[in-house]
């Protein structure tokens, strides 16, 4: 004998029908959005990436101006302390009296001239031949380290009561 569905299971039978199809949307909803969600995750961590390679050139930036303007406060004191090459138009002059303070003969010779870039400063190389003694010498050398110019000494050779000194005076480039 058939069985007739009682109106009690056939409302059951809807809202079950019901509850499973809304059960079917939100899981599908769900999937959905977890994609969508996992996705926008990723595009977050490559933004958060990007971000982060931009604010250390950012930063790198900020350093290499400061290292700039250190820089540039280096070359004007090297500037000022390192004159431009008309001021050594007096030079063997200048090198003549501090020679002349420790009573010393003196010759001066001009070797050669690099002149200077925007890079490096350019040189006179000279040769000085002095007459006197060794305490003489010495005290002409330590007054070299004093001399108005900056001066480096490439070579020094002493023999009975000479002294042969061989150096070059530095020189910036005319502005």
């Amino acid at each position: 004998m058939p069985r007739s569905i009682s109106r009690y299971q056939k409302k059951l039978a809807i809202h079950l029908s019901i509850t499973i199809g809304v059960i079917v949307v939100l899981v599908g909803i769900i999937i959905s959005s977890g994609s969508s969600i996992k996705e926008e995750s990723l595009s977050i961590g490559s933004r958060r990436t990007e971000f982060a390679k931009k604010l250390s050139v950012v930063r790198a930036l900020a350093e290499a101006r400061v290292g700039l303007r250190k820089a540039e406060s280096a070359e004007r004191k090297l500037q000022n302390v390192i004159p431009e090459k008309e001021k050594l138009i007096n030079l063997s002059q200048d090198l003549s009296r501090v020679a002349q303070r420790g009573n010393l003969g003196y010759t001066f010779s001009f070797i050669e001239e690099q002149q200077a870039t925007a890079d490096a400063p350019g040189f006179i190389r000279f040769r000085l031949s002095l007459d006197g003694t060794f305490g003489q010498f010495v005290t002409f050398l330590e007054n070299v380290k004093t001399f108005q110019y900056v001066t480096r000494v490439d070579e020094v050779l002493v023999n009975y009561g000479k002294m042969e000194v061989v150096g070059s005076v530095f020189f910036h480039q005319s502005l």
